[in-house]
């Protein structure tokens, strides 16, 4: 079924929108981060406002992000190349982030006292056995 839905006018819509996507929501999430750096090196306080907002926009770029990824990989085969560490890290930041209920117990304590139950979570402990995650230079766990 989805052979007929995508032909090449649908993935290349698709390609598209989740390249636009991704790009809006970069710039909706960079902007928070550098005010965050920004605040951080002048040591004033980043508004809780602003934490939450950037967690969300965070979130919402990994999404559309893995979104783009997958519009690359339908056929026909596309001639952009993704590195094979971002493809991975993106993917697993965006699964880490959809596994929310699972994986804040275990990255957002410390020291870590449990183990991840799902292969985004063990993948991303194997690399950071001492981190937790959250959106980079907003919340230091």
């Amino acid at each position: 079924m989805t052979e007929d839905y995508f032909d090449d006018l649908m993935v290349n819509r698709q390609r598209l929108l989740w390249a636009v996507a991704t790009r809006r929501q970069l710039e909706r999430w960079e902007p928070l981060v550098a005010a965050s750096v920004r605040a951080g090196y002048a040591r004033h306080p980043f508004p809780d406002a602003d934490i939450w907002s950037a967690e969300i926009e965070h979130h919402f770029t990994l999404i559309a992000a893995r979104n783009l990824l997958r519009a690359l990989d339908l056929p026909p085969a596309t001639s952009v190349p993704v590195d094979p560490t971002l493809r991975a890290e993106l993917t697993e930041g965006r699964d880490l982030h959809e596994h929310w209920v699972e994986n804040l117990p275990v990255f957002n304590v410390t020291p870590r006292a449990a183990q991840p139950p799902r292969r985004s979570g063990k993948e991303f402990a194997a690399r950071n056995p001492d981190r937790g995650w959250s959106a980079p230079g907003l919340v230091d766990t």
